[in-house]
């Protein structure tokens, strides 16, 4: 999500992109869909687009990181709270 915040910040579309689309993936595989749906709009997003709503989406995509940060550190703990011996 730095990366692709940065490459937004520097007007690097294509290496926004790249970094989007494993964001994308990423986010999926932790069921964090907000920033899913946010890293795959950024991927179909065409130069003229992202440089239009470049500040919304960076914006976007740092509430969305640091919802689902704190949601995973939720859920680590309240399973860690469980002493289920499963580990992490």
């Amino acid at each position: 999500a730095r990366e692709l915040v940065r490459a937004l910040e520097a007007g690097e579309f294509e290496c926004a992109r790249d970094a989007a689309h494993g964001l994308a993936a990423l986010a999926e595989d932790v069921g964090a869909l907000r920033l899913s749906r946010l890293a795959s709009a950024i991927v179909r997003g065409g130069r003229e687009s992202l440089a239009s709503r470049r500040d919304r989406l960076i914006g976007e995509l740092r509430e969305a990181t640091e919802r689902t940060f704190e949601t995973l550190a939720a859920l680590r703990a309240r399973h860690e709270g469980l002493g289920t011996g499963t580990g992490g």
